[in-house]
Order: C-alpha cells, then sequence, then structure tokens
C-alpha cells in the first residue's frame, strides 16, 4: 500500500486501505477456530467418520482440513512397529496385546488422531515409569498445529488462548498443587463454544479441544464433591509396572520407537479409532481404571471421607447407632473438629452444604435421618460414643 502511495500514505490511510482488502477476500465458509473432527486429513486421501461407519476418499478442497496427519492410512497394513509393542507390554505389566490396558492405549491413539469423541486421559505412576514415553509418540503422529499443552489447572484466562482451533491438548506433567476447573472439563464434553481470550486480540469464540491427554505422578485435586460428573469423561491409567534405573534411561526414546516403524503405530492408532467408531464413542474403561476414580472421588470429598470414617469407627466421640440420635448443630461441630484435626484447616463448606451432601449423597442416604424433636432439629442414626441417646 505504501508502495502505491509512492510511501507518503499516513498510517490511517494505509490502515483504511488495508481493511477495505480484507472486506473484499471472500469469507471463509467455516470457522477456522472450530476444525471438523469428522474429517480426517492422511497423507494418501482423507477420512469421512459418518456415525458408526467410516469412507476413506481422495483429498478434496471443500473438505475444509485444517491439519494433516503426515502418515498414510493403510487400516488394512500389517505393519507392526514391534518396538513399540514391547514398550507397551513392559509399561503396561502385560503380556497379551488383547488386554483392555493396552485397547485403553489404543483408543487414547486413535482419539488423538480424531478426536470426535471427546475424553480426558490421565497417565499416573511414579517417576521413570515411562508415562511420558507413552504419551510422546501421540504428539509426533500428529499435525504440529494441531496439538497444545495447557494443563488443568490453567484452563483460564489468556492460557486459553493457545488452544483456539487445536483438537488435542496434551500435557505430560501436570501441576498436581492446584485444582482442576471443573467448570470448563465438563463443558469439553458438551462441545459449547468457550470464551476464549487472546493477549493483543479479539477474543473468540471456539469449543475447547476434544482430547486431553495428561501425565503425571498422582492424580490432581478437584473440586468436584463426588456428583460422579467426572466419571464419564475421564479415564485414568496408572503406569507402575516399570521402573527406569537413574542415569540408564534412554532421553530420546520417543524418537527411536518412532524411527523403527512410524506407520506401525500409525496403525496401531487407526485401529483404536476404528474400533472407538463402531462402539459409538464408548471408551473402554478397565476395572483398575474404575477404582482409581472411585478413590479420586473419595479423596476429594471430604464429606464422603468423614462419613466413611464415621462408619470404621474413626470419629472422635462419635458412632453410628440406628436408635441414636443427636442435635443437628452438635452434629456439625463434630465435622468441623474432624475437618481440623485431618487437614489442619477449617472446612470451605458451609453448614447448610454439609448437610446438603450428608442427607442427600449416594454414600449417607440409607444412614440418616433428619427430624424435629422437643423443639430441636435432630439427626437420627448417631449419637456420642459410649452414651445413650438423652432424647
Amino acid at each position: 500500500i505504501q508502495l502505491l502511495y509512492s510511501g507518503r500514505a499516513s498510517y490511517q490511510k494505509a490502515r483504511s486501505m488495508l481493511l477495505l482488502f480484507k472486506a473484499l477476500i471472500p469469507q471463509f465458509e467455516r470457522s477456522p477456530f472450530i476444525p471438523n473432527p469428522t474429517i480426517v486429513n492422511f497423507r494418501n486421501g482423507t477420512l469421512h467418520i459418518k456415525g458408526n461407519t467410516t469412507e476413506f476418499l481422495p483429498h478434496a478442497p471443500e473438505n475444509l482440513c485444517l491439519y494433516t496427519i503426515p502418515y498414510n492410512y493403510e487400516p488394512e497394513s500389517n505393519d507392526i512397529n514391534s518396538e513399540f509393542t514391547e514398550m507397551l507390554k513392559r509399561l503396561l505389566g502385560v503380556t497379551d496385546l488383547k488386554s483392555d490396558r493396552v485397547q485403553v492405549i489404543k483408543e487414547m491413539y486413535g482419539a488423538a488422531l480424531a478426536p470426535v469423541y471427546p475424553h480426558l486421559f490421565m497417565l499416573h505412576g511414579p517417576g521413570g515409569s515411562g508415562k511420558t514415553s507413552l504419551i510422546l509418540p501421540i504428539q509426533k503422529l500428529l499435525d504440529p498445529r494441531a496439538w497444545c499443552a495447557v494443563g488443568p489447572d490453567e484452563f483460564t484466562g489468556f492460557a486459553l488462548g493457545s488452544m483456539v482451533g487445536k483438537t488435542v491438548n496434551i500435557v505430560t506433567d501436570i501441576n498436581l498443587r492446584e485444582p482442576i476447573e471443573d467448570s470448563i472439563i465438563k463443558q469439553i464434553e458438551d462441545r459449547i463454544p468457550v470464551r476464549m481470550d487472546r493477549k493483543f486480540k479479539d477474543p473468540v469464540l471456539a469449543p475447547l479441544p476434544a482430547v486431553h491427554i495428561f501425565g503425571g505422578n498422582d492424580l490432581p485435586p478437584t473440586y468436584e464433591k463426588g456428583s460422579g460428573a467426572h466419571r464419564r469423561r475421564w479415564t485414568f491409567i496408572k503406569i507402575d509396572s516399570f521402573q527406569a534405573e537413574d542415569g540408564k534411561y534412554e532421553k530420546f526414546y520417543s524418537n527411536r520407537i518412532m524411527e523403527s516403524g512410524a506407520q506401525g503405530i500409525v496403525n496401531f492408532a487407526v485401529q483404536g479409532l476404528l474400533d472407538l467408531v463402531a462402539r459409538g464413542g464408548h471408551y473402554t474403561v478397565p476395572e483398575a481404571s474404575r477404582l482409581e476414580m472411585r478413590r479420586w472421588e473419595m479423596e476429594n470429598d471430604r464429606v464422603a471421607l468423614f462419613l466413611e470414617d464415621l462408619e470404621n469407627g474413626e470419629v472422635r466421640d462419635l458412632e453410628l447407632s440406628t436408635e441414636g440420635r443427636m442435635e443437628r448443630v452438635a452434629f456439625w461441630e463434630v465435622f468441623c473438629a474432624w475437618h481440623k484435626e485431618s487437614y489442619r484447616t477449617e472446612p470451605k463448606l458451609g453448614k447448610i452444604k454439609f448437610f446438603k451432601a450428608v442427607f442427600e449423597g449416594r454414600q449417607s442416604r440409607a444412614k440418616f435421618d433428619l427430624k424435629k424433636s422437643n423443639g430441636s432439629i435432630m439427626v437420627h442414626g448417631v449419637r456420642e460414643r459410649g452414651v445413650a441417646s438423652k432424647f
């Protein structure tokens, strides 16, 4: 523009001409901030996912694919990366590749190729157990522009700006000190666009990446209080079958894995994707993962932990009794004392939310009752230890 004006255009004039030029450019038929995960470009064609079926077709401009997986789609290929399969057996502690633990990893790889079915994966275990070795090949299978790296505790503010237009979020070592943002996690499955603020740019409305893969030495804390909202959204995979010796591990092992036959890993991921498509997006959940989810819910639900301690006789001066009853305020005070003794802090939830969790929670529905007696509101089903009810 300055050349056309012989270098004499003011800033405002050059900017006006630029805006006019941009207004004349035909609009993109679909927002570039919202990739379509049902149409996936491979090097040799495009995979179309339609319900529970797939169709592989030649490349076509009208598909408007933003990213391309830099490998071929070969579902009938017999190429196997033996180095990769041996790593799976070693890190997952299995001898058979038909194990449900291997199937979970296969589905994780497949979901990353085509994030049609929103899900979060958490690989956790001690340092040197191979979590990162299982995650890094996924990054290498994808278009580098297709993935981002935002921890679950960072799903706020400008960090969301780096997730605009991405299909997969991968973090190999997350922050385990800060709780995850539960409200944002729930919007991942709903595919509801959220406002993403960007530095020095206008915010945009776009959905979060559909697939998130995290690694860490343990499970992250959460504000979730036992509602079960996370159960269908997460898969926990404990990696603790192998421990690398200090000074003897291979720093760039994932590179060697890929060099041993990247197409074999792609075929492994494609099979996981086809399994998911055939099952309508229902992920495999091993029994061990269910137990991990239950433990995670309990660790982050302090009312549930209080009730469990009460049931086990571990709450000071309090015990369960079908004939017992005590004043509601006294029951609340016992919980506050238990919380301070257990966590060295006062409980963050108030009395009303505490009793709502006690009487409406699945853990306690059959154990307690609330009645008014002699002008006082009484909790039936519990009493002071070794003391008969005085009411």
